[in-house]
């Protein structure tokens, strides 16, 4: 159980936490249709903080140094079918557009649902790499997590229990808002084909270099096939997640403060927490479409907030 609880905090560090935008950005660009140097960074990245916790909080076995690694391996091909997953329906949603939308394509369009997956795969694969070295949860174990037993005989326990939901109410759920606040807008992200060279010329690589120092939101891609070489040079949002960096904070400020609240038994703040907020936005509220905006927002933060406070009451 213990091990489980570390890679599950592993993974939640490596994937919000230690994990750039601009990390986010190399794990599109591949050399090979199967290699990014992108996606292998982040899972050097997540087998070193799951080694690091793992020497705080495990006694190290052999089994120990086979398991991790086995998980960062999973890690790139889970990432790696996100990825081609993607753009293989976001090349499609592209075509069709503007003819032929049914239900089946609105329903690819939704971002909550690649994340919910993603994350789901990593957590499943982390299960199904203990299950085969006999080190898995078993279903009396994984109930025990929801009662307090199990965390007043081991506080290493609670220790990991309360940092996986402290940390959960900041940057993931912070990314998980962005996601479902993109859904609700309706926002589609553009896939803009700039360039389609072939073959590999001098000329094609200058480009190419140039357009990769330029750091922003243009992710190259890269295509192989047989004795034909080419390259395609797109443009993704990444949910917005550099937009407007000082509303993440706020957002995962307003959290913090809502888990010590709720925790402290002082529920009252939470009347201060949106008062706060309404504030500093009066002036906007004007515009009904960001009233709404902000309103489900708002909504959605504190549900979430809550959720993990009263989780991390219980187990306090």
């Amino acid at each position: 159980m213990k091990f489980f609880l570390v890679l599950v905090l592993a993974h939640i560090i490596a994937d919000f936490i230690a994990q750039t935008h601009h990390m986010i950005q190399q794990k599109y660009l591949f050399s090979s249709p199967y290699f990014s140097k992108g996606i292998l960074y982040h899972c050097i990245h997540h087998i070193s903080i799951s080694l690091i916790l793992s020497i705080l909080f495990l006694e190290w076995t052999f089994s120990t140094l086979l398991i991790i690694p086995l998980i960062g391996i999973l890690h790139y091909f889970i990432d790696l079918a996100k990825i081609k997953t993607e753009k293989y329906l976001l090349t499609h949603q592209i075509k069709e557009r503007y003819e032929n939308q049914t239900w089946y394509h609105l329903f690819t369009q939704k971002k909550i649902l690649f994340f919910i997956g993603d994350q789901l795969a990593h957590v499943v694969s982390i299960y199904l790499i203990l299950l085969l070295f006999s080190s898995h949860v078993s279903n009396g174990e994984f109930i025990q997590l929801f009662t307090t037993e199990i965390y007043e005989k081991d506080v290493e326990m609670r220790y990991l229990m309360l940092s996986i939901l402290f940390i959960l109410a900041t940057f993931p759920a912070a990314h998980l808002i962005s996601i479902l606040m993109s859904d609700v807008e309706g926002e589609k992200v553009e896939h803009e084909i700039a360039a389609s060279l072939a073959p590999e010329t001098k000329q094609k690589g200058q480009l190419k270099n140039q357009l990769e120092g330029l750091h922003t939101d243009l992710v190259i891609t890269e295509a192989y096939k047989e004795d034909h070489y080419s390259f395609e040079v797109q443009y993704h949002q990444f949910y917005n997640t550099k937009e407007n960096p000082r509303g993440r904070y706020i957002g995962m400020l307003e959290r913090i403060l809502i888990v010590v609240f709720v925790v402290s038994n002082l529920i009252q703040g939470l009347a201060l927490i949106i008062a706060m907020k309404t504030l500093t936005r009066f002036k906007q509220f004007e515009d009904k479409r960001f009233a709404e905006y902000y309103l489900i927002g708002t909504l959605l933060s504190l549900l979430i907030g809550v959720i993990l406070a009263l989780m991390m009451k219980k187990i306090w």
